[in-house]
């Protein structure tokens, strides 16, 4: 009876076994996953360079992605008439290791991209119960304002004629695109293309290049559609109305296939409009609005690195007084003003607290000129200020008023014309010369010939400060009044602020620059010595720069702009907080909404301080050098701390003498932390250096597990041989090999192969660098062999990435300064010589061909790509040999 069981037994799992392996993989598909799509070689057939890859569906449901093609605009089968690889190509990065897809964005008119194969069950899915689209992404640093637009996926429609109800029914009947803010817009007709969408659904914006976005939209069962960046709820969502009419995506019955990398205008003879510019590892489409626990990162937020800290507001002397800087309120006010009630409401209760003695807005206070509800709303909230015993100025941004007909917002010929119209339907109303708020507001003076320029005066500390406001739109109105408030107070300290002074980088929102708008203000306000500052906004970016004026004396500028970051801003405002002891000015980034959620109300975002370069950052200025033209008042101190002249601020310690932190054991640091130099203040932020939680810092010694992560791995050997030579470090017993390698690696390398003594070369040369350091010790040993050098605002930015092209250059000056021999090479012909900058060529041949480096497998050199740790090890073991 047993052995019956037994047989009986095992037949029964021979059949279940001998089902499982014979069934379609597609039964097995996770249930409310319709595609998934891995864009890596391992997930792929076929290839690039024959123009027909196949992307497969992971779900198992037969929708695979299929490769196509481009010439003069349009699709082309000749799969010989390009060098694909020059549009396409594989890559290492990723935030899972097994890679991504890059497209290049290069060409307008020619290309690839993909899109699902004809007989893909999802072509005709229309999504009626919901759906969740995400989408990992990688921004490049060299994404510029000529890629905004370019699209990510999009649903074709056979001719637009076919959809009724997509707003710009040349994209198709779905549309996923970035825009010139490098916000994510989402379009899209509904399952029964009968009800057109009153606005497009956004993200907040991809404020940084060089970093991997997790993109979610989501629809539910009534048709409301969420947009989610890096875990973020956007702020302008899509609330279904008429019982959820904007249910499902409508599929054409003619060409519902989905189409990833580019955008396409079908217009006249036009199809493609350009190419998308970036990575993408992952895309995934799922019935259903998704929980966050079920998306491809369940914690995407971890992707937006060190947001913040959520320390206690705080003064860092308590004789400092603050100016503080409302950038760009115009999200806030339209779609979250609850937001912008409270930080203005905390920003009084902190009055006395943080010595708050003037605020000033940057413009751009509504989103609508024309929305009398929008100024209704702000006048609920900024009038509290004028209430208060803060002085407070108000001034336009280009949301407030409008230019003349057939004039764009930035165009010199009308801002500059004395004679020019704009349109201000409300703003004069509630802020300029005769309005209720200057009635509260006495202390400000608005008597120029706009009636929207205006200034105050300060006191503070031993100085009245002249904060003067000026309005864009009226600049060659009010020009003469401006040089002649300027000519007429010479005595005082002067901040301009206005809407429009500098611009940020697309990529990187902390290195600005004068825009067209702020080179006019230069123009004039260099000519006056007592102007040391300007503060303005419009520009999605947080920095700052010093620039000389006529007589050499600096300028510091600052930008500060929130608009399109989580809930339009969440409430953050610029402090400037001047401490007249250790001649510095603070610049911090602080929201009072944040300050006043508990623990359990705050999201990931919602924090007190935002971090990092342009968020906070210390300016030196000597106050009775600089100010020499000033005159002095007896100082005020600040009356609500009576002990001792210095407190203890929450999140870093400040002596007379600003202490540099160069020993990184004082500090116990996450893995994504590393301590950056702010001029004489320090303290800790994302990104690269890692410690142990004993405080120590873990390098070489650590041997048991080192091989864990580079083993097996192509450059294993090279590997080997730099740690056994002691000329790379390991981080937490780790290699990270596919991480990208720094200025700082290199150097540091190439000065330990001539056996270079740090501690001889002490002198102090890059403004970010310590100069007692180890690390400063190799760079200004490179920097005086000339081998590397600084850039043009005096820092040598040890922790930037470096590209290929880049360490060429440095390799042939290291080669050629030490008159090393080596065997040259025959010259090699790269696929993408073309990409090579011009400066770089003969610096990339030289170096090939003196066998220094190498190209990539797939024949092309990638001269833009940032070299990896493994790849540098592979270049010093070659030096070596």
């Amino acid at each position: 009876m047993k052995n019956n069981l037994k047989v009986k037994a095992c037949s029964l799992f021979l059949f279940v076994a001998m089902w499982i392996f014979l069934m379609p993989n597609s039964i097995f598909a996770e249930k409310n996953v319709i595609a998934e799509w891995n864009f890596n070689r391992d997930n792929s057939t076929g290839s690039i360079s024959e123009g027909d890859l196949i992307i497969k569906d992971a779900s198992g449901n037969n929708n695979d992605l299929i490769m196509q093609t481009y010439t003069g605009g349009h699709l082309t089968n000749d799969k010989n008439a390009e060098k694909w690889e020059d549009y396409l190509k594989f890559s290492d990065e990723s935030t899972n290791g097994k890679g991504s897809i890059e497209f290049s964005g290069v060409a307008k008119d020619k290309g690839a991209d993909f899109i699902t194969v004809k007989e893909a069950p999802i072509n005709s899915e229309t999504f009626r119960d919901g759906y969740t689209i995400e989408i990992l992404y990688y921004l490049p640093k060299d994404w510029t304002n000529n890629d905004k637009w370019m699209g990510i996926l999009a649903r074709q429609v056979a001719d637009t004629k076919n959809v009724k109800t997509m707003d710009e029914p040349q994209l198709g009947s779905t549309s996923i695109a970035v825009s010139n803010c490098k916000e994510v817009q989402y379009l899209t007709a509904n399952a029964d293309d009968s009800h057109m969408m009153d606005s497009s659904v956004w993200s907040i914006a991809m404020d940084k290049g060089g970093q991997w976005y997790h993109v979610a939209i989501t629809c539910d069962n009534e048709g409301n559609i969420k947009s989610y960046l890096n875990g973020a709820e956007s702020f302008r969502n899509y609330d279904s109305t008429d019982k959820g009419a904007m249910k499902g995506i409508f599929a054409d019955s003619n060409d519902g296939r989905f189409r990833v990398g580019s955008s396409w205008w079908k217009e006249g003879f036009q199809t493609l409009d350009k190419f998308l510019n970036g990575n993408i590892q992952t895309i995934k489409i799922s019935r259903g609005a998704l929980d966050k626990s079920k998306w491809i990162i369940p914690n995407p937020e971890k992707l937006a690195g060190d947001f913040g800290s959520n320390k206690e507001f705080s003064l860092e002397n308590k004789n400092n007084y603050n100016f503080v800087f409302l950038p760009d309120t115009q999200n806030t006010i339209k779609f979250k003003k609850d937001v912008m009630n409270k930080a203005i409401e905390g920003l009084i209760k902190d009055a006395d607290k943080g010595n708050i003695k003037a605020v000033s807005h940057l413009g751009d206070i509504v989103e609508d000129y024309d929305s009398k509800e929008q100024f209704e709303d702000s006048k609920n909230i900024f009038y509290k200020l004028a209430d208060s015993k803060i002085k407070t100025m108000i001034i336009p941004g280009n949301h407030d008023y409008l230019p003349e007909v057939g004039f764009g917002y930035d165009n010199k010929a009308f801002y500059l014309n004395p004679k020019n119209r704009p349109r201000d339907l409300f703003y004069k109303e509630y802020y300029g010369k005769d309005s209720e708020f200057l009635e509260k507001a006495n202390y400000v003076v608005n008597d120029s010939p706009s009636g929207r320029s205006s200034y105050m005066k300060v006191r503070a500390g031993s100085y009245e400060y002249l904060i003067i406001g000026l309005s864009w739109y009226d600049l060659g109105r009010d020009r003469e009044w401006f040089e002649n408030l300027l000519k007429n107070n010479k005595e005082n300290p002067t901040i301009i602020v206005s809407h429009n002074i500098v611009d940020c980088s697309d990529t990187e929102p902390s290195s600005v620059e004068f825009s067209g708008v702020g080179e006019e203000i230069w123009k004039i306000i260099k000519k006056y010595d007592q102007v040391f500052m300007t503060v303005s906004g419009h520009y999605h970016g947080a920095g700052n720069k010093i620039y000389m004026n006529d007589n050499k004396k600096p300028v510091l500028t600052v930008l500060a702009d929130y608009q399109f970051s989580y809930n339009g801003g969440n409430g953050f405002f610029k402090y400037a907080e001047f401490d007249e002891d250790a001649n510095k000015i603070f610049l911090k980034t602080y929201s009072p909404y944040a300050a006043t959620l508990s623990e359990g109300e705050k999201t990931f975002f919602d924090v007190n301080y935002m971090m990092g370069k342009g968020n906070d950052d210390v300016i030196s200025l000597n106050f009775n050098e600089r100010f020499d033209f000033a005159k002095k008042f007896e100082r005020e101190n600040n009356a609500d701390d009576k002990k001792d002249d210095r407190i203890e601020i929450p999140w870093t310690e400040i002596k007379d003498n600003a202490e540099i932190i160069t020993d990184k054991s004082k500090e116990n640091l996450q893995d994504n932390l590393f301590i950056r130099s702010h001029h004489e203040k320090t303290y800790p932020v994302k990104v690269t250096s890692i410690l142990t939680e004993n405080n120590k810092e873990t390098k070489n010694e650590i041997k048991k597990d080192d091989e864990e992560d580079y083993k097996n791995h192509w450059a294993e050997e090279f590997i080997s041989k730099v740690l056994d030579k002691n000329l790379m470090d390991l981080y937490n017993g780790k290699f990270y090999p596919n991480r990208k390698s720094t200025r700082m690696e290199l150097v540091k390398a190439l000065a330990k192969m001539q056996n270079v003594n740090p501690k001889d070369y002490s002198e102090e040369v890059f403004k970010d660098m310590d100069k007692n350091s180890d690390e400063n010790g190799y760079v200004i040993w490179a920097n005086k062999k000339g081998i590397i050098y600084g850039y043009e605002d005096n820092e040598f930015k040890p922790n930037r990435e470096i590209t290929r092209e880049e360490v060429a250059a440095i390799l042939n000056r290291y080669f050629e300064k030490f008159g090393i021999e080596r065997k040259e090479f025959k010259k090699i012909e790269f696929k993408d010589k073309s990409k090579i900058s011009d400066w770089a060529k003969d610096e990339v041949e030289k170096a090939v061909s003196r066998g220094l480096f190498e190209g990539r497998d797939d024949g092309n050199f990638a001269p833009k790509d940032y070299i990896t740790r493994a790849e540098i090890s592979r270049v010093i073991v070659n030096l070596l040999s």
